[in-house]
């Protein structure tokens, strides 16, 4: 129901090459081992993990990192599978109907956990989540709902890395447009990996229904967006599930694109 009216063969066929980058996707071997820092607290509060679509279905291995990174910390790790996709590709593709019915099923999880501070290691979710504030919510609790949202990098505080043999020589970082100029994973990323280099900051193409309504200008974006990078880079990491998942299927040979939850451990 969410396929544009004339959705071509051809333009199916490329809004499913993300889906052959996840089926394609080889184990990665992390590149630095992280741990609390000697000046850290443990945190001991309550946290929910807001995974996404992607690593609640597909890539299980980023859910149970992050879970495992948080639990490292100290914080009492509460369940989540009362909650559903964050609804913003819905929103995206004008189902807004939908999109409120998502809304309220979170939200009102988010209540019976008590409202808990909620982890999100994906740009594009905590967007999507965010948006909740200005939809269905009374002012307090659309103010209290926003300040629980964190970036699961923000809850790893004070975090030290060993650098492992795997490490490529040049790697980068992608920035989703979702962070904005707000990116906490950019530094909390370039003070564990030194030399991390940034891309131009270009959409990767993905957006919305983009993919599907307008494949071959989607694949250019994703193009010009990886063309942003030195051209001897071993591997781009960002921090959304949907432009690990356009820029690997549009990435060169040789260059590998990643989650960060792929290269830590």
């Amino acid at each position: 129901s969410l396929l544009p009216d004339g959705l071509t063969p051809r333009a199916l066929r490329s809004s499913l090459a993300p889906a052959r980058a996840l089926l394609n996707r080889k184990a990665f071997k992390p590149w630095a081992r992280i741990a609390p820092g000697p000046d850290a607290v443990p945190a001991l509060e309550p946290v929910v993990l807001f995974a996404g679509c992607t690593a609640d279905r597909v890539i299980k291995q980023w859910r149970d990192k992050a879970d495992a990174l948080l639990r490292r910390y100290g914080y009492s790790v509460l369940d989540a599978s009362g909650f559903s996709c964050c609804g913003g590709s819905l929103h995206h593709a004008g189902r807004y109907a939908a999109v409120s019915g998502l809304r309220e099923r979170n939200v009102a999880y988010w209540r019976e956990l008590g409202r808990p501070r909620i982890a999100v290691f994906c740009a594009s979710c905590h967007h999507g989540l965010a948006a909740y504030a200005d939809g269905c919510l009374a002012e307090d609790e659309a103010r209290r709902w926003k300040n629980c949202l964190a970036p699961l990098s923000s809850l790893l505080r004070g975090a030290t890395a060993r650098l492992l043999e795997d490490i490529p020589e040049q790697y980068g970082y992608h920035q989703p447009c979702h962070w904005g100029a707000e990116d906490g994973d950019k530094s909390f990323l370039a003070s564990l990996l030194p030399g991390l280099v940034q891309g131009t900051g270009l959409c990767c193409g993905m957006g919305g229904i983009l993919k599907m309504s307008n494949p071959d200008l989607s694949m250019q974006m994703a193009r010009s967006c990886l063309d942003g990078f030195p051209p001897d880079l071993g591997a781009i990491v960002t921090s959304c599930s949907g432009c690990a998942l356009q820029l690997a299927s549009a990435a060169p040979l040789g260059v590998e694109v990643c989650h960060w939850l792929d290269v830590l451990a």
